[in-house]
């Protein structure tokens, strides 16, 4: 292609592996010119892999990052990661390429093994099947004999130190931070697999993991539930992976002299329908890490578009396994946190809760390096549901049981896991208080985005700029002493609220990010940036600051966690929370007290005490709030 050529908004976002709002985003704030070259959209791509962008591989780009690690869930074992670091260093001057790497890798990792074949007699054994896997992987790759005889006596160290996986600690180690972002492969630690697969039944007799990546599960479940080679099954779109994942499932078996039923390909194709005809009916047991992230493959999102009414892989997974798994057999999978509540993932829960009976729920909190979101792990089985049935939740403070028809009763199905039954009831009688709610009586604005903060935004007070403040500024009822100013000029941002909700008479400022409500109020006209938003109420019978005593409670605290349980604080949560008719003594006292505690008066437990009466709780009631 012409280094000159002018590119349109599309090609240059998919060359970046953005969307092409980020790409608009980008020309608004100067990071990129309006006349979108190919040398200049390459110049910018290695700059964001080589790391010389830190603003962009610390928010939204990950997928770019050229940066690897070894991942410690993986092992902890800092003798293992030392050898792990020394292979790859080695590697990294002999190859560019994964794949070449990976051949030569293998290689030398089965030599270091002849040992042990030799001593048990496994010798024919290994240059049969073996073999056959290694021919058909090396096909037009060299090996380089050289690196081989340089990281051979620390492969032969690795094994001795019983590494779980090296082949596949080495891949992933090998393998760049946006790779695996793009193609979510964040490959599952040994011990969450083996406490996976010890929550299955006594008869599981076949086995299949479709996102199989090097074969952690496969391994798991030969290994716990003595399930045999030929009923073990495992897919994944990754060559390299499965390439690994049936050296791993052969290492297990040695007396077997079949090729592991593991294939790189898509089960969400059409076009794998001679491998699905082969399985589907036939599992007893589906258990996997899918990857997570709107998939962007136009022709798997349109199978899915109208039972799921989203674009996300994970819950394409879970149709098709549904679909591929025999009737009262189990599936297990590892999600993330947020398809417990999120309304993207509203029809997957409705197929889960309505089509499956539900053996239980657990939250791991995060478990993978890099990775923030917190995952959990739900455990179904395709039979039709008994809505009485009482499932297993274990969450990090609690573990208790539900029924399965509460999910059915829920705001777009939402699996409220971390309520109990007894704070179930208590939510109710707070709802049961006439109330109003800042639906249709609030208006809401969000913080400044500037598009380059370094450009915007300074440490120091001038004549020309003002005060802006951040999420990490406010505080209960008052906002810190600001840390950075702006000179604020709207029409040079890339995203800016209307002047009067900024410049309001009285509004409220929150965090946006967090898992607590944290409201400040403010009467001196004060900009925020984008993790500081805006609500400026309007309840009738409410002031503002009446609003603000019920928004920083712990009664909202409680039911916010309970109801919603999220780290991020999103105006359609807001609009549910109940707001109690109050009487204008009532009020008056509230604002009264509001004012002591933006004068910074601690008086927040008086207040506590003043709205626990409004909703008329007992003393047990009250207890289990200020358990939170």
């Amino acid at each position: 292609m012409d280094k000159s050529e002018v590119l349109n908004i599309a090609a240059a976002a998919e060359i970046l592996n953005v969307s092409q709002a980020t790409i608009r985003n980008w020309i608004k704030s100067k990071l990129l010119s309006k006349n979108l070259t190919f040398d200049e959209i390459s110049n910018l791509k290695k700059s964001i892999e080589d790391g010389n962008i830190q603003k962009l591989n610390k928010r939204a780009n990950k997928a770019q990052s050229g940066i690897n690690f070894i991942p410690s869930e993986y092992s902890t074992n800092q003798q293992i990661r030392t050898r792990i670091k020394k292979i790859t260093d080695i590697a990294k001057k002999y190859f560019k390429n994964t794949d070449e790497c990976l051949y030569s890798l293998a290689v030398c990792f089965l030599i270091s093994k002849r040992e042990i074949f030799e001593l048990f007699g496994y010798l024919e054994y290994e240059r049969s099947v073996f073999q056959k896997i290694i021919d058909e992987y090396g096909d037009n790759k060299t090996l380089k004999l050289d690196f081989i005889h340089q990281v051979r006596p620390h492969l032969i160290k690795l094994n001795k130190l019983e590494c779980f996986d090296p082949l596949g600690l080495l891949y992933q180690s090998l393998r760049s931070e946006g790779n695996k972002s793009k193609n979510g492969s964040y490959y599952t630690p040994p011990q969450i697999t083996d406490e996976i697969i010890s929550c299955l039944g006594n008869k599981t007799e076949t086995f299949f993991d479709p996102c199989c990546g090097t074969g952690s599960f496969l391994l798991s479940a030969a290994k716990n539930k003595n399930i045999y080679i030929e009923n073990i099954y495992g897919s994944d779109i990754d060559n390299n992976a499965v390439f690994i994942a049936k050296i791993n499932l052969l290492l297990h078996f040695r007396h077997s002299a079949k090729i592991p039923n593991i294939y790189c390909t898509n089960i969400l194709c059409n076009s794998q329908e001679e491998f699905l005809s082969e399985i589907k009916g036939k599992i007893d047991v589906i258990a996997t890490n899918p990857p997570w992230g709107a998939n962007k493959n136009e022709i798997l999102s349109e199978e899915y578009k109208n039972i799921l009414n989203s674009n996300e892989i994970f819950s394409m997974f879970i149709a098709k396994s549904l679909e591929i798994i025999k009737d009262k057999g189990e599936c297990i999978f590892l999600l993330p946190e947020s398809i417990l509540n999120i309304k993207t993932h509203a029809n997957i829960r409705k197929i889960i809760a309505t089509k499956t009976t539900i053996i239980s729920i657990k939250e791991f909190g995060r478990a993978f390096s890099r990775v923030f979101t917190p995952v959990i792990l739900i455990h179904f089985k395709k039979t039709k549901p008994d809505f009485r049935h009482p499932l297993k939740i274990k969450t990090k403070k609690i573990e208790h049981k539900i029924d399965q028809k509460r999910f059915i009763n829920t705001k777009d199905y939402i699996f409220d896991i971390h309520i109990t039954t007894e704070t179930k009831n208590l939510i109710k009688k707070i709802y049961s208080i006439p109330h109003k709610t800042l639906k249709n009586n609030a208006s809401w604005a969000l913080g400044i985005i500037t598009g380059n903060n370094n450009k915007f935004i300074s440490t120091e007070k001038s004549s020309d700029n003002e005060p802006v403040y951040r999420g990490s500024d406010i505080t209960y009822y008052g906002l810190d002493s600001p840390s950075v100013f702006i000179k604020y000029d709207r029409n040079e941002f890339q995203q800016v609220a209307r002047d009067e909700y900024y410049r309001a008479k009285e509004k409220l400022i929150y965090r946006f990010i967090h898992n607590n409500l944290i409201f400040a109020y403010d009467n001196k006209q004060c900009l925020t940036l984008n993790s500081a938003n805006i609500l400026i109420p309007d309840i009738p019978g409410y002031s503002i600051k009446a609003t603000l005593a019920f928004l920083n409670s712990q009664i909202f605290q409680f039911l916010f966690k309970k109801k919603f349980s999220t780290h991020k604080v999103l105006r359609t949560d807001l609009e549910q929370l109940p707001f109690p008719k109050l009487s204008v003594h009532y009020r008056k006292k509230l604002e009264k007290l509001v004012t002591e505690a933006i004068n910074n008066n601690d008086v927040r437990e008086k207040i506590d005490n003043e709205i626990f009466k409004v909703f008329k709780l007992s003393p047990e009631e009250i207890e289990i709030i200020k358990n939170l």
